[in-house]
């Protein structure tokens, strides 16, 4: 699915459950929602990844994304060293799962990744997605919404 198509279904709670699932509990397609209908600005964006890691049973991705466009091949290139840089215990203690919309900077650690792969001047963003197998880790895309000052992403299979 291109970034156009998955945009498209994001018109209510249940094109968020197509996009990401719903969970057990059946909230995700509507907290995603709700957070989307409050953002002052959203997208969805190619996902990128510059840096994958194990340790012990679980993995862990690096990823960037521009708010609008893409990256150029020259400028992922150059990520990649800033991503193999960052620190294996950043990685670990910077990831999360995100399920649904979460906010993508909730520790001083995910502070630090956006320090290190994103650059606000271009628009671009970095974070870490955590899994326990290197399979859930196959994303094309990236739900991006600001609300209320709080940048939340999602990250989907294209």
């Amino acid at each position: 699915m291109s970034t156009e198509t998955i945009l498209a279904q994001l018109t209510d709670a249940a094109g968020f459950t197509g996009a990401h699932g719903d969970g057990l509990f059946g909230n995700r397609g509507k907290a995603s929602f709700e957070i989307w209908n409050r953002a002052t600005a959203r997208g969805v964006s190619t996902l990128y990844s510059v840096r994958r890691e194990r340790q012990q049973s679980t993995h862990y991705l690096a990823c960037v994304f521009a708010e609008a466009g893409s990256l150029n091949p020259a400028e992922l290139s150059r990520l990649v060293p800033d991503a193999a840089a960052i620190p294996l215990e950043t990685i670990v203690a910077a990831s999360q799962a995100f399920k649904q919309l979460e906010p993508m900077l909730a520790s001083q650690a995910a502070n630090d990744v956006e320090a290190a792969l994103g650059d606000r001047d271009a628009a671009r963003h970095g974070f870490i997605v955590t899994a326990q197998s290197a399979r859930k880790l196959n994303f094309d895309c990236v739900i991006w919404a600001v609300a209320d000052g709080i940048w939340y992403v999602c990250p989907v299979k294209g």
